[in-house]
């Protein structure tokens, strides 16, 4: 049953509140960085790691867990480089206005 007495809920906001500040923050580093667009890495991130845990329970069974973390290891890896590289390979269009 969830409880629902007042400090369980502002517990909840306060622990909700900060986490969506620390997450901003880092996003914001990772832009200031040049790494990649900070928040749609870590966007990116989080669809990935629940790719990762679809893979592990459907390839979990048949492998180690040694062998499935070094799978997974690697499709993050190659996903985030990617990814990265996609970002990077933003072109600058030069607008040329007309004359009046």
């Amino acid at each position: 049953m969830i409880e629902t007495d007042p400090v369980t809920i502002l517990f909840t906001a306060f622990a909700l509140s900060v986490g969506s500040v620390m997450l901003l923050r880092l996003g914001e580093l990772i832009t200031e960085k040049g790494i990649s667009n900070g928040i749609s890495l870590l966007i990116f991130s989080s669809i990935v790691a629940g790719i990762t845990g679809h893979v592990y329970t459907y390839v979990g069974g048949s492998l180690s867990f040694f062998d499935t973390t070094i799978f997974m290891l690697v499709i993050v890896l190659v996903l985030v480089v990617l990814s990265v590289l996609l970002i990077k390979t933003r072109k600058d269009i030069p607008v040329v206005y007309a004359r009046q």
